[in-house]
This record gives structure tokens, C-alpha cells and sequence, in this order.
């Protein structure tokens, strides 16, 4: 069976194997179903812990194959994971026949739903991110995707999707500081009929993307109105303060065609009913009627965080209430100014003046270079 490659380290010898991967299941002894919990993982040696009450779990072909009805909340979990910056995990599930509901991710506590820190959810042929607030439907949306990767900073993470052989980046998660177990389980509430096989599951500590800001093209104190250089594929988080009493606009502009006034662009605002919407304009003029993505969205003096996640035609757009974000509205599909890089915070004279404000800026490329250490 063809292998993704992996980084190899000069020497063969098993111990110093185990100290370049903190965990590395090539899954390489074949297990019955029922029989795979208490054996070794191959070839780091730690013990894998496997809830299987139905005996749905085994090896076979060098893979993790979980086929029949799963359990809910059954499945493979590794040891705690110290909360460590730059530590990554990937994994493959190459074979995908019946998906029903599970998950694959890195959690705060043992096998159960609730404990989602950061990981991918398929469930009724949807995949789907969930971090420890909720459940948003994923910019990508696709079933067919084989490698994930997740990696944990001091605070929060990030995941990845590989797309045509090249990592994307899916979610970054801006809190919570617990350590973390990976697991791949049934979803909560009854059994799920599963079967799909996992490749493989690396652990390591990178010496890069240890943060969000070290990838971020953007990653500042907004000022209004002004200008900054991002990517045309793009995630991007505006923090916005509403003001004491309601009044006025404020917003992220993207995809502008450049910098300073009578520009092209998508425009995402809070009016002064707290709703959120989201148009394009040409030349600084409307282009037919904005679309509503949710109302009351924001109340006074209340702190939201607008997420855009746009790539290609697509774009998405959520908003942070404290630590739970919300996908609004549905997915938002057209390719005009897709090619487009700058984005533009913005308060106007009626919110700013009553106290609104825009606050921290991130903007973060969806593909980049350096995102390549992914390949474990």
C-alpha cells in the first residue's frame, strides 16, 4: 500500500524513533475486531486505549478499520498530550464507505461528545469543524478529504485540511488552554454505522507555527479606514466593539480591488439594529441589496468578533459571543474580486462617536508555504 511519506531521522534505532515522534500508529499488526485496546502502538510503543463494545475495531491492511455499528462514543483515544506550542497531529482516513457519525480531533477529557476541543465531525455525509463552543458547518464542506492535521499553540490552535496535496487552513481556535487527547469516536447518541480506515496517526513537536500570529499576513490593532495587504484566500477575524447606544455601521471591507477610496469590494457590517449583512460594491456604489445574514447580532456596548472565511467564489462568515462562534447565513458564492488581497476595518463618525470601536485584526493566507511541515 502506497504511504504519504514522512519526515525520517538518521538513525533507526527505536528508541530514538520514539523521541522524534511523541506518537506514530503505522497501525502495522493485524488485530482482530474486539482485540486491538491494550496493544502497542506501532512504532512508538505507547498502549492504545480502544472503547469498542460492539467489536467493530480492527487492523488490517496497515490500517485502523472501523467498520459496523459504532458505538456511540466508542473509538481510539491516545494518552494526554501536554499543552505544548508547535505540537502537531495527523492523521489519514483514506477509506470512507459509510460515514455515519464520528469524529476525529483533539479533545480536553476522554471519549465523550462534550470533550471537543478542536477536530472534524462527519455526520448525514456533512463534514463539518467543531471546536469546544459548537458546531459550524466547514468552508470546505467535502466528505472526500483524506488528511487533517491540528496543531496546538499556548493558547488555542489551528486545523488543516489537505486538498490536491496542499494543506488548508480550516479553523484557528483563539482560547483554551487544557491539554489535549486525539481521538477518533462515534458521535453522541446512538450507535452509528461506520467503515472507514485510518492510515495513520503522527504526533511530533514542530519548530514552526507555534502560533497564529507567526502565520498571520495580518495580525494588528485595527485602525479604521486603513488599509491592509492579506491574501486572496483568506480567513480573517475583526474584533468589534457595538456603542453604548446603537447607532451607525461598522465592519470589515475585503476582497478590495485597492487601496483608499472609490475601490471594489465585498463589504460585512453590524447596522444600527445590530443585524449583519453582507454586499458587494463597485466603486464605493451598492450593487443590488445587501443580504441579511443575521439579526441582532451585536447589542450595545457588546464585543463581537466577525470571522470571513472566502476562497475561490465561496465565503463564509461567523461571529464570536464570548467563546462560541456561529456560522450566519449560508454560504455566499461568487467569484467576483475572488483575485483581490486588500481588506479594510471600518467604524463610521455615528458608532464611533458613542463609543464603537473595531479592535484586533488577523488575517491568515487559507494555503501558504509554510504550512508544508504538516507532512509528518
Amino acid at each position: 500500500m502506497l504511504r504519504q511519506p514522512r519526515t525520517l531521522v538518521p538513525f533507526t534505532f527505536p528508541r530514538l524513533v520514539f523521541l522524534f515522534f511523541l506518537w506514530d500508529d503505522e497501525f502495522t499488526t493485524a488485530r482482530s475486531a474486539g482485540s486491538v485496546n491494550g496493544t502497542a502502538v506501532e512504532s512508538t510503543g505507547q498502549t492504545r486505549s480502544v472503547s469498542d463494545s460492539n467489536s467493530v475495531i480492527s487492523i488490517a491492511g496497515d490500517q485502523l478499520v472501523i467498520n459496523g455499528s459504532l458505538a456511540a462514543q466508542n473509538g481510539y483515544i491516545t494518552a494526554l498530550l501536554a499543552r505544548t506550542a508547535g505540537r502537531a497531529f495527523a492523521w489519514s482516513v483514506p477509506t470512507r464507505t459509510t460515514l455515519g457519525a464520528i469524529r476525529y480531533g483533539v479533545a480536553t477529557t476522554t471519549l465523550t461528545a462534550s470533550s471537543q476541543a478542536l477536530g472534524f465531525d462527519y455526520s448525514s455525509g456533512v463534514m463539518r469543524i467543531n471546536d469546544a463552543s459548537s458546531t459550524v458547518v466547514s468552508a470546505e464542506g467535502s466528505t472526500s478529504i483524506s488528511d487533517f492535521a491540528i496543531v496546538m499553540f499556548a493558547t488555542g490552535g489551528a486545523a488543516w485540511v489537505k486538498i490536491s496535496g496542499t494543506w488548508k487552513l480550516t479553523w484557528v481556535l483563539g482560547s483554551g488552554t487544557n491539554d489535549w487527547y486525539w481521538k477518533v469516536m462515534g458521535a453522541a447518541g446512538s450507535a452509528s454505522t461506520i467503515n472507514v480506515a485510518l492510515e495513520y496517526l503522527r504526533i511530533r513537536d514542530l519548530s514552526s507555527l507555534l502560533s497564529a500570529a507567526e502565520f498571520a499576513s495580518v495580525h494588528t490593532s485595527a485602525v479604521s479606514d486603513s488599509d491592509y495587504t492579506a491574501s486572496a484566500a483568506l480567513l480573517c477575524d475583526l474584533a468589534i466593539t457595538a456603542p453604548s447606544s446603537l447607532a451607525g455601521t461598522a465592519g470589515l471591507k475585503f476582497r478590495k480591488s485597492g487601496t483608499g477610496s472609490g475601490k471594489d469590494y465585498w463589504k460585512v457590517w453590524f447596522n444600527s439594529s445590530g443585524d449583519l449583512l453582507v454586499q458587494r460594491f463597485a466603486a464605493d456604489v451598492a450593487q443590488g441589496s445587501p443580504v441579511t445574514l443575521a439579526t441582532g447580532v451585536i447589542s450595545a456596548s457588546a464585543t463581537r468578533t466577525i470571522r470571513v472565511i472566502a476562497d475561490g467564489a465561496n465565503m463564509d462568515f461567523y461571529t464570536l459571543n464570548g467563546s462560541t462562534w456561529t456560522k450566519r447565513g449560508s454560504t455566499q458564492s461568487d467569484s467576483v474580486l475572488s483575485s483581490n488581497t486588500i481588506i479594510s476595518p471600518f467604524a463610521d463618525t455615528s458608532w464611533a462617536s458613542g463609543g464603537g470601536s473595531v479592535g484586533q485584526l488577523d488575517a491568515y493566507p487559507r494555503t501558504s508555504s509554510l504550512y508544508n511541515v504538516l507532512d509528518l
